[in-house]
């Protein structure tokens, strides 16, 4: 199964209390995918991460997801958009493996709790 691991200089998402584990785990994984630092993700370095980890992914679906997520259009994701969009299920869980599956769990047991 595919793992994203954090490139030597990146930074792991801060310890603080506001976070869940899940949350700091999604931002580490999000560290990994931000080549030049920026703290906005491209379509091509989320390409090139998952890519390099043989994921089954193509340039083009990336960017569909990318549109889907850029909730303020600017045609990168940021922190807050990426979580926003891992937590709608939006990213698919099979890219961040793992932990893909445990965010949409997490994610999934309040909204099953609600619906009951």
């Amino acid at each position: 199964m595919p793992s994203i691991t954090l490139p030597a200089g990146a930074a792991p998402a801060p310890a603080g209390t506001d976070l869940t584990a899940e949350q700091r785990a999604a931002l580490d994984a999000f560290a990994a995918m931000d080549a030049d630092g920026d703290g906005e993700l491209t379509a091509d370095e989320i390409y090139q991460a998952l890519s390099k980890n043989d994921a089954d992914v193509t340039l083009a679906r990336v960017q569909e997801i990318v549109a889907k997520a850029d909730a303020d259009g600017n045609g990168t994701v940021s922190r807050q958009e990426y979580l926003a969009a891992v937590a709608a299920d939006i990213v698919p869980g099979s890219w961040l493996g793992g932990l893909g599956r445990r965010l949409g769990a997490l994610f999934a047991e309040p909204a099953a709790a609600a619906a009951a």
